[in-house]
């Protein structure tokens, strides 16, 4: 696809990296300060993409082998707890996708050498290898390709302690597509709703800067008050760019677009991390099918991804050195 270059950080950033070609990644999947932007400068964004290829090239895939003992036997147990469950009926699933997240990012903080979630999600996203195998499995098993796609169609996965914070509550046997579409509405009511206040706010700022302009005796208690109404529209402002995120966040503009958004490794990614904060901040209910779906697709998306590494980064099959 040619990307005119003023639009091309909007729809695709391409990464390239030296000796193995290039990564395409929608930039909503890049956090923010990370992000190259149509309206920065080409330094700038050179900058930007220099710290991506630097965050993907720092991964080192086979550093896995050079652990100490005690650290792969930890991660191997707790894939093999995952792993016994990989065939457990749709309501069994909470448990076992703990465990493999569990060995997952285990094995992830160690081959990436980061510690925080959202860089070891980016660089993982970004590594051209693991981006590569992700591809080559959907195209070469047929089961695994079916748990993608079940999984992808779910998609998106709301934040659910941004449902929460915002008091939406889940329609009760809806299906997928009528409670994305609920969500989704109540999102951009909550965003009017923020959008209104912030422009309130910002012109009673306005306001009060035009009286301190025009009443110099009394200037600083109008500008005190122009301050704290600039204060309270950039809250709101922010709260409505942040309102409800949910996983992948490009899934909209695809949408909006028409377009089918990819089941790739990032996108895939993306969406089973957001399943794990769900599941690990107690958000994941078991009596509701839309959560055990979830929890369910995700769950048997990444137990056979991990199951299907090369030798050289297994994460399992080491588990019997460790009785």
């Amino acid at each position: 696809m040619n990307i005119p270059a003023s639009r091309q950080y909007t729809q695709v950033v391409e990464v390239m990296l030296n000796g193995n070609g290039r990564v395409s990644i929608c930039p909503e999947l890049i956090d923010e300060g990370r992000r190259p932007s149509d309206n920065a400068s080409q330094e700038k964004n050179e900058e930007k993409l220099l710290e991506l290829r630097e965050l993907a090239q720092n991964t080192n895939l086979y550093a896995y082998d050079t652990m100490h003992k005690d650290g792969h036997c930890f991660i191997s147990r707790w894939f093999a707890q995952a792993w016994d469950k990989h065939n457990c009926p749709k309501k069994d699933s909470f448990e076992p996708f703990i465990f493999a997240w569990i060995a997952f990012n285990g094995w992830a903080s160690c081959v990436t050498s980061q510690e925080r979630d959202k860089k070891i999600i980016e660089s993982l996203s970004l590594n051209p290898i693991v981006c590569n195998h992700f591809h080559k499995l959907l195209n070469t098993n047929p089961s695994f390709k079916r748990y993608v796609l079940e999984f992808s169609s779910l998609w998106p996965v709301f934040s659910a302690k941004d449902l929460r914070t915002e008091d939406i509550r889940p329609l009760r046997d809806a299906s997928r597509e009528d409670l994305v579409k609920h969500y989704l509405e109540k999102r951009s009511d909550r965003i009017r709703e923020y959008q209104t206040k912030a422009e309130e706010m910002q012109r009673m700022s306005d306001n009060y800067s035009n009286k301190a302009h025009k009443d110099s005796q009394n200037a600083e208690h109008y500008n005190r008050e122009a301050d704290k109404c600039k204060k309270q529209a950039k809250h709101y402002r922010s709260k409505a760019s942040k309102c409800i995120n949910y996983s992948p966040a490009c899934w909209k503009r695809h949408a909006d677009a028409d377009q089918r958004i990819s089941h790739d490794w990032s996108h895939t990614l993306a969406a089973i991390y957001q399943v794990r904060c769900n599941l690990f901040h107690g958000e994941k209910a078991r009596d509701l099918d839309n959560d055990i779906n979830l929890v369910h697709t995700a769950f048997r998306v990444l137990v056979h991804f991990l199951q299907s590494f090369p030798d050289s980064w297994r994460i399992h099959d080491r588990v019997e050195n460790c009785r």
